[in-house]
């Protein structure tokens, strides 16, 4: 990825809710590393809080961009993670 690509990325927020022993977590880290974003998405698991236990639970994994509140669920594939994210960026930019 290239650097201003990249610092665009960062600058999003992105974010994967996850929970322990969840193979499907594992699968979309995996993915995300293939699109090139496994450096820029942070992981937070939702065992550790009620509200995103109950928000999320049931929808493990899920990417968000804190930026435009947009999520995506699982499954997904790395393209379509990267065309995903191309987009939230153009509507966070106010392209869109």
């Amino acid at each position: 990825m290239a650097g201003q690509e990249a610092a665009k990325i960062s600058s999003m927020n992105l974010t994967l809710y996850v929970t322990r022993g969840c193979h499907l977590c594992e699968d979309a880290l995996a993915v995300l590393a293939d699109a090139g974003l496994g450096d820029v998405v942070q992981t937070v698991e939702i065992g550790y809080d009620e509200a995103l236990a109950l928000r999320y639970g049931a929808r493990i994994p899920v990417l968000h961009v804190s930026a435009s509140g947009r999520e995506l669920d699982w499954p997904f594939t790395a393209a379509e993670v990267r065309a995903w994210v191309a987009g939230s960026a153009l509507l966070r930019d106010g392209i869109f």
